[in-house]
């Protein structure tokens, strides 16, 4: 252990103050991010619920009926789920070979 003067003590909490700062910003951008991220699991999640309610919907259907509107609807679906399903590989840094 080593005595340290008034300086070089100031010098010490001024820089364990600016780590602090740094750590704050930090963590606030990972709240923001987790929030980001926990919306767009919300969106994702009510997706699968109308792409599986789609699904549901041409099982019932009987072969007589078309099923035009419901596969216009899965088709929907299903494109809103792979372009997010892209925009969560280009936010995560991840190629779209992967």
């Amino acid at each position: 252990m080593s005595v340290l003067t008034s300086d070089q003590l100031e010098q010490e909490l001024s820089d364990v103050r600016q780590l602090n700062r740094k750590l704050i910003r930090e963590v606030e951008d990972v709240q923001k991010e987790n929030a980001f991220l926990r919306r767009q699991i919300l969106q994702d999640r009510q997706w699968i619920a109308d792409a599986l309610r789609i699904l549901h919907e041409a099982q019932n259907q009987s072969v007589e009926k078309p099923v035009v509107s419901c596969s216009c609807g899965l088709e929907a679906v299903l494109q809103h789920a792979e372009k997010r399903a892209m925009d969560a590989k280009q936010s995560f840094g991840i190629s779209k070979e992967e």
